[in-house]
């Protein structure tokens, strides 16, 4: 059972106002706009409010729709996709167009640069993947017949920036080595609907993709799928690792912008928006992410932190909700049951694994003593407790450790009283005969000399000694009685034998 969570994708949330930008016909180039501004803001060190006012625009496409977009790592540079294949490259901070590429025949949609160099990896609808030198304006590598479909995403697997993943209509990924001078994919990896979007973990071995309403982690290494899930109705367009590799959040044409946990693919977040959702992209930091609808709107989410603390505030509890919050003050909420036993009728998958845990031993307070080498105290505590069974254990361990004159050794009034009752209620009892004799005889030794000085423990002594006296008597009794037994028992069987 899960817990309700705030819909912060309507209007009538109080608490989290949203900033949607709703374009005119140039309403994919302002969506860019509008995403350069959200980067720009991230990069910069104070933390500016974004607001619905547009600060620059980039009016230098010609052909009908924007259908790609990608920043290089450092934010300097803009490569723009146009629907005829045409490819720009835009310096962000004057918006001057630096270089254009005609090489692509139709629209161009995967476009991804190799870290912060000036090699740009592009896929296109005429399903042939290139790699192009900016600074040469040249193509470094040209690969043709990798896909049989429309290509839609890129992303650079490893560190070294090397090896590229081409995801495709054709149910394929390719991974493409860029050393390799043949034009072919050295692995490749199949799926059962097209793909739509992709993205690689910060290990570089794992890399996640979203194809029809399946989203799937697969390892590289192993060329195999290491968990996958459906949770949507419709396709899932996009997805998103964190920058912690513990999330992944998806967008779907069901209007469903979901974040699962990586482990179980468990839906910790839910929010439904007011339409399809084409895009999504979130900063590293998860300051600041933005969705992009198929009814021309862009809804862009921001939070803000504390100067003092640096803190995040959040509305929820961030264990629950992965995504930022707006801007705005926390307030207290009050959970109901619902919120406690959530979870509780989850059952186990196979990616879960439970981890046994053993239930910390609590220690006695003369367990304590004993191992702080506290002898008198430790005994002093069992006695306490009056539990024949744990003083008796308690003394055969001071036996053993050789500490028996410490524990009885100077004791006041009130620990011999207690230890003299001790010795009345067990000593007569057969169990623990054994063991209290030699106790009771340390006793005698170290305060022997005590009896005829002090009046008070040569009373002790004699209750203890008029004690055992009554025992020997009782034990006289019992023999005598044994003995008649005896006797008793020999005559019948004398009889027996002269019969």
């Amino acid at each position: 059972m899960n817990p309700k969570k705030p819909n912060i994708g309507k209007d009538s949330s109080p608490f989290l106002p949203k900033l949607k930008t709703t374009l005119s016909m140039s309403w994919l180039v302002e969506m860019i706009e509008t995403i350069l501004l959200m980067l720009l803001v991230q990069l910069s060190k104070s933390m500016i409010p974004i607001n619905k006012k547009i600060k620059g625009k980039v009016e230098k496409f010609k052909s009908d729709a924007v259908t790609g977009l990608s920043f290089r790592k450092d934010g300097k540079l803009m490569a723009v996709g146009e629907a005829d294949g045409k490819i720009s490259i835009v310096e962000t901070k004057k918006r001057a167009l630096l270089r254009t590429f005609k090489h692509h025949k139709q629209a161009t949609h995967a476009l991804r640069f190799i870290g912060n160099s000036s090699y740009l990896a592009t896929g296109s609808d005429d399903l042939t993947v290139k790699l192009y030198d900016i600074s040469t304006r040249s193509i470094v590598r040209d690969f043709i017949g990798l896909h049989d479909d429309y290509i839609r995403s890129i992303r650079v697997l490893n560190e070294n920036q090397n090896l590229l993943l081409v995801g495709s209509y054709d149910k394929k990924v390719s991974l493409l080595d860029l050393r390799i001078l043949e034009q072919k994919a050295v692995q490749t990896f199949e799926h059962q609907f097209p793909v739509e979007d992709m993205d690689v973990f910060s290990d570089n071995n794992r890399f996640v993709t979203a194809a029809g309403t399946t989203v799937a982690i697969w390892d590289v290494r192993q060329n195999q799928i290491i968990g996958s899930s459906v949770n949507n109705l419709k396709t899932v367009t996009t997805c998103r690792v964190t920058s912690n590799d513990t999330r992944i959040i998806t967008g779907s044409l069901d209007q469903q912008l979901k974040v699962l946990d990586v482990e179980n693919f468990a839906v910790q977040y839910q929010t439904k928006l007011q339409a399809g959702i084409m895009s999504f992209d979130i900063t590293k930091n998860q300051t600041y992410w933005a969705v992009g609808m198929n009814n021309g709107d862009v809804e862009i989410r921001c939070r803000r932190t504390t100067e003092e603390e640096g803190k995040v505030i959040d509305e929820e509890d961030r264990n629950d909700i992965a995504l930022p919050q707006l801007e705005g003050k926390s307030k207290k909420v009050i959970r109901n049951y619902k919120y406690f036993y959530r979870g509780i009728y989850e059952r186990p998958t196979d990616f879960d694994v439970k981890v046994e845990t053993e239930r910390k031993r609590r220690l006695q307070d003369f367990d304590k003593f004993l191992k702080k080498f506290q002898y008198k105290k430790a005994l002093t505590s069992s006695l306490k407790i009056r539990n024949a069974h744990v003083t008796i254990g308690l003394i055969e361990e001071l036996v053993q450790r050789e500490a028996l004159d410490i524990a009885l050794r100077n004791s006041t009034d009130e620990e011999l009283d207690s230890v003299f009752e001790f010795l009345a209620y067990n000593l007569a009892d057969s169990r623990y005969t054994v063991s209290l004799v030699p106790f009771a005889e340390k006793l005698l030794e170290l305060y022997a000399s005590q009896v005829i000085q002090d009046a008070t423990t040569r009373e002790k002594f004699e209750e203890l000694s008029e004690f055992l006296e009554e025992i020997i008597q009782e034990k006289d009794l019992m023999m005598n009685l044994l003995g008649k037994l005896e006797m008793i028992l020999d005559s019948n069987i004398l009889q027996g034998e002269t019969n």
